[in-house]
């Protein structure tokens, strides 16, 4: 929202505040007088951008009113001449969309005139793209990377291939915050049923050492030995192998999980005989 104002000698400004410090306001008002004053704040999460997002994150307990007016609204004056009541009303107006969701789909949108489209279903994600969205939600610090896998190009109303983060990553900073809760509330909903289609593949291996050689083995390497199981032990075929759709990908998976165990259960029963 746009808000507009002249200052010509009035103690009221925008909506009707009164600015309570009358000689701060004096002052203020014969710096500015007779000019038009733009204040620009958003109204709901659509009008927040990634970046912005995680610029109010990393300063957390020790943000300012004047910080919030830095980040998420737009001034077409030096902020140091705005009194501090004026200030403190419009950053609460700021945050306050912060707790308006907004857009709650993950329909397309534009960033500098490049039209992205989410996952017509997220079911025909890619095992490639699906893992490194894991690991990408794991840390807010690379939510970007994440949104430039769910979020990709147009190629006349159909997405196109997810290739890397490399080339849109940093564009997708200024994604709005709206678009980056639906597809992350889009994203865990398939891999919460994920974890219900395959269990054998989340379900802790059960007992031993943590700290183990196997299981710090086990941890290190988790990822790059399913690759290569769906590479069938190639790993020049790693390539090709992540482009398995997540489902295809994740039911061989766990037919070789489930086949290995039986095989290392009768191997146990054999020499318990």
């Amino acid at each position: 929202m746009i808000d507009c104002f002249t200052l010509i000698g009035v103690l009221c400004i925008g909506e009707g505040f009164l600015l309570p410090n009358i000689k701060q306001s004096i002052i203020f008002l014969k710096q500015i007088k007779n000019m038009k004053v733009r204040i620009k704040y958003p109204e709901s999460l659509d009008d927040i951008t990634l970046k912005q997002y995680l610029q109010i994150e990393k300063l957390g307990d020790t943000i300012t009113a004047r910080d919030i007016i830095e980040i998420l609204c737009e001034v077409n004056i030096d902020i140091d001449l705005i009194p501090e009541d004026v200030l403190n009303n419009y950053s609460y107006r700021a945050v306050e969309a912060i707790s308006i969701k907004g857009d709650t789909t993950t329909s397309s949108f534009k960033l500098d005139g490049l039209e992205l489209m989410f996952e017509e279903d997220i079911n025909k994600i890619t095992y490639g793209a699906n893992k490194d969205c894991l690991t990408y939600f794991s840390d807010w610090s690379d939510m970007h990377k994440a949104m430039a896998v769910l979020y990709r190009p147009s190629n006349d109303g159909v997405i196109t291939e997810y290739l890397g983060t490399s080339k849109y990553g940093e564009l997708m900073l200024q994604t709005p915050m709206s678009k980056v809760l639906a597809a992350q509330e889009e994203f865990m909903k398939l891999n919460k049923a994920m974890q219900q289609y395959y269990p054998s593949l989340f379900s802790p291996s059960g007992g031993g050492d943590e700290f183990s050689l196997e299981a710090n083995f086990g941890r290190r390497w988790s990822s790059y030995s399913e690759m290569l199981t769906l590479a069938s032990g190639d790993p020049i075929r790693i390539k090709d192998a992540v482009k398995m759709n997540v489902h295809e990908a994740y039911t061989f998976l766990a037919y070789t999980v489930d086949k290995n165990k039986m095989e290392n259960a009768r191997v146990k029963q054999n020499l318990n005989k």
